[in-house]
């Protein structure tokens, strides 16, 4: 392995960075994104940073990324089927199964 504070190696450019080196990095990196969300939350965190958080994808609210993950299936279901009921659905593929 690589100690002594060498990165990882990218084989997409050829570059080496140093990005998350072991299980203490997961934890503080996890503490970090926490600690951006509650600031958010209070409205503590600048306008500066949240945009750039904002720019890079960055999810303030998870359970507003669970919301639409659910409301893409229920599209999805109402497409296929043409119904966002789950009891018709499932009528419906029982008695196909039937036949």
């Amino acid at each position: 392995g690589n100690r002594g504070g060498g990165g990882h190696r990218n084989d997409c450019d050829g570059e080496t960075e140093k990005y998350i080196r072991g299980p203490r990095d997961f934890v503080n990196l996890g503490a970090w994104v926490n600690n951006q969300r509650a600031m958010h939350r209070k409205g503590t965190l600048s306008t500066d940073r949240g945009a750039r958080l904002l720019d890079i994808g960055f999810l303030f609210d998870v359970s507003d990324s669970y919301w639409h993950t659910m409301k893409e299936k229920v599209m999805k279901l109402r497409m296929d089927f043409g119904t966002t009921s789950l009891v018709r659905r499932i009528r419906r593929v029982s008695r196909n199964r039937s036949v």
